[in-house]
């Protein structure tokens, strides 16, 4: 995973219990490869990548995380829950340089990718998390 990371964040770290609070908060249960994730590279910068999805390309500029003070996980997902355009077994997980956001599903791990101006088609990415993590590790890097 380190081959993503451009920038280590030292600001900040979060613990196993800040991420208990957001599983119970929003009834969800991170997946054990962003749970280390997030405990290890909280508030890093990712390399800025591009993705090439069936001959079409996706762009990835950051992650989101847990109390992360520029960009938090929890406020932009109750934003959506309290919006209703995006469905409650969707939780964030990145965006591209436009805010246009990947979320994954609980029910499966799968990453789609939703666009803004179209939000009732989502794109589908990957199967999991992990293949979604694989994808910006093997990723063009843009500037």
């Amino acid at each position: 995973m380190d081959r993503i990371i451009r920038d280590r964040s030292k600001e900040y770290s979060i613990t196993e219990q800040d991420i208990k609070e957001v599983e119970e908060r929003f009834g969800i249960h991170f997946p054990e490869i962003l749970k280390q994730f997030y405990l290890e590279h909280s508030g890093a910068k990712i390399k800025y990548c591009r993705l090439k999805i069936n001959d079409e390309d996706f762009y990835v500029e950051g992650l989101y995380y847990i109390k992360d003070p520029t960009v938090e996980l929890e406020k932009v997902m109750q934003w959506d829950r309290d919006d209703g355009y995006i469905p409650n077994n969707m939780v964030l997980l990145a965006y591209d340089e436009g805010r246009e956001r990947y979320y994954w599903d609980i029910n499966d791990e799968s990453v789609y990718f939703f666009d803004g101006a179209d939000l009732d088609n989502p794109i589908f990415i990957c199967k999991t998390i992990c293949k979604f993590f694989d994808l910006l590790i093997n990723a063009e890097e843009c500037d």
